[in-house]
């Protein structure tokens, strides 16, 4: 997948939704708040807590890689969402 040049920027694919419509059909919405509050300059540690506090997916599978959140039902891997999440913006946190 393509990472636009700036987080604001979004591009048609596919014949797919354009503009905030496709980001919030294709990202879940925490990534959405990660990457608009970067943007807008927000310090990186506040925009990270505040994207994981928006997350609610258990565990998934992003380029064959299996990312487990939840832990047993009961504890939160909360070092690997930072990871999963910082990969989306690559670049854009220090």
């Amino acid at each position: 997948m393509t990472q636009p040049q700036e987080w604001s920027q979004v591009v048609e694919q596919d014949g797919g939704p354009v503009g905030e419509a496709a980001i919030t059909h294709r990202v879940p919405e925490a990534l959405l708040h990660l990457r608009t509050a970067l943007a807008a300059g927000a310090p990186w540690q506040r925009a990270l807590v505040e994207a994981m506090g928006l997350w609610t997916l258990p565990e998934e599978t992003i380029d064959g890689r299996k990312y487990r959140y939840l832990l047993q039902g009961e504890a939160f891997d909360w070092l690997l969402l930072a990871e999963r999440l910082f990969a989306d913006v690559d670049g854009a946190v220090p």
